[in-house]
């Protein structure tokens, strides 16, 4: 199931998200 693209409550999705939002933050979280 392509939940990563389409669910928006994915966690790649938040993450994605957030990083975008705290890109130092969540530099280490992002691979």
């Amino acid at each position: 199931m392509p939940d990563k693209d389409y669910n928006a409550f994915s966690p790649s999705f938040v993450i994605r998200r957030i990083s975008a939002d705290h890109p130092f933050s969540f530099s280490v979280t992002i691979p």
